[in-house]
């Protein structure tokens, strides 16, 4: 019925639909010949649309057949826009071979081989090529705009700005002018760019927070000295904000109207802006505080606690007793409680006493043991020597 279906639809369809797959024939046509077809899945489309629609020179029971056997290997329901199928047929009448190409990994090949009316099926992996690159940015408005102008340079300031968390809080701490050197990997397939490899070093030049490098050795990074950039806290629980309020032992009340202690740091941000966990630790309360709204307090090593409050919502699955990972989300900014618009309140406690967490500097996860430093600093030597024209424009100074 299903096939009787799909002859009748590819009648009535043929001659009125659209050819947007591109076309390349190969050889002369007196004799055999191929003709290829590739076809870049769009929004909203399913493979039995496109197989009907989409395709010239598929026969009605070669389209039937092909979805049987590909829904065996492949759940159709997964097929994503940008995702592309690629045709083969033989004198632009008989289906030789479909290569399914997924978007997210293109470097994988879901081949599909037809010979004497079987299909066959294989998964290849296509050769990936690394170079290395230097770039060179200058901060004008934010870490993300100094990167927009590189392809997938939203992914490349991610990367810098996920290495330096915990020593450079990216939305306080950086300035117009500060500067940016990068050296890393980028991979290509079949001659196209698609992603970048490893970050290998980083200086950061900024007004505010001075030179910062980190150098990629064994998985981690490490400033110039060894030590290690892992730190027990992020620079700052939200991956964008502003400080509004700071610690301090007077502070005028908006609500209250008196002057009292602010024993934390107040980050303004848009409503539902999702808040990090600090560091790891174990949640000692997730609920409503009174003035502080919806709160979660978090345990951590070494007689730490850090609290966050004024939460629009606290993330599903957040409770008390539950261990939380550095960076996980545990919430979204709200503005519950005392509160006069969006913000997250934060503070951080020390066998029970408030600290001013700007003012912090947390020991390293990772210490190095001699032999790892002598090697590391090799390496160091190794990369210096790689971009030591490029750090003279930085006026660098070791």
């Amino acid at each position: 019925m299903r096939l009787f279906k799909f002859i009748i639809l590819f009648i009535l369809v043929f001659y009125s639909c659209k050819k947007e797959a591109s076309v390349k024939k190969n050889g002369d046509e007196s004799v055999d010949f191929t003709v290829e077809i590739v076809y870049r899945i769009s929004k909203n489309e399913t493979l039995e649309k496109i197989l009907l629609w989409k395709i010239p020179h598929l026969r009605p029971s070669d389209a039937y057949y092909f979805l049987k056997f590909f829904s065996k290997k492949v759940n159709p329901k997964y097929l994503k826009p940008g995702d592309k199928l690629e045709f083969t047929f033989l004198n632009g009448e008989k289906l030789l071979r479909v290569n399914y190409i997924k978007k997210d990994t293109p470097f994988i090949v879901y081949r599909f081989d037809k010979s004497n009316g079987v299909y066959g099926f294989k998964r290849l992996k296509k050769e990936i090529k690394v170079d290395t690159v230097l770039y060179e940015f200058v901060i004008k408005d934010n870490l993300f705009g100094a990167f927009e102008k590189i392809e997938k340079g939203n992914f490349l300031a991610d990367y810098v700005s996920d290495i330096f968390a915990w020593v450079i809080d990216f939305n306080t701490e950086i300035r117009k002018g500060d500067k940016a050197l990068v050296l890393c990997e980028r991979k290509f397939i079949d001659g196209e760019f698609f992603d970048y490899g490893k970050v290998l070093y980083i200086l950061y030049d900024g007004k505010y927070t001075g030179k910062r490098e980190a150098f990629y050795f064994k998985g981690r990074y490490y400033d110039s000295t060894g030590s290690s950039l892992d730190k027990y806290f992020l620079r700052s629980p939200l991956p964008y904000g502003r400080i509004s309020s700071r610690f301090t032992k007077k502070r005028f009340h908006p609500i209250l109207r008196i002057i009292r202690p602010h024993h934390g740091i107040d980050y303004a941000a848009p409503s539902g802006t999702p808040i990090y966990a600090v560091g790891e630790g174990r949640v000692i309360f997730a609920g409503w505080k009174k003035g502080y709204g919806y709160f979660i307090s978090i345990r951590h090593k070494n007689g730490y606690v850090t609290g966050y409050g004024h939460m629009k919502r606290i993330r599903r699955g957040i409770r008390k007793g539950k261990w939380v990972r550095q960076g996980e989300t545990i919430g979204y900014v709200g503005s519950t409680g005392l509160s006069t618009g969006p913000h997250l309140h934060f503070e951080i406690k020390k066998n029970g006493r408030f600290l001013n967490f700007l003012r912090i500097r947390p020991p390293s996860k990772k210490y190095l043991s001699k032999e790892e430093k002598q090697e590391f600093f090799k390496v160091k030597e190794t990369l210096r020597h790689k971009i030591y024209e490029k750090l003279k424009k930085f006026a660098y100074n070791n």
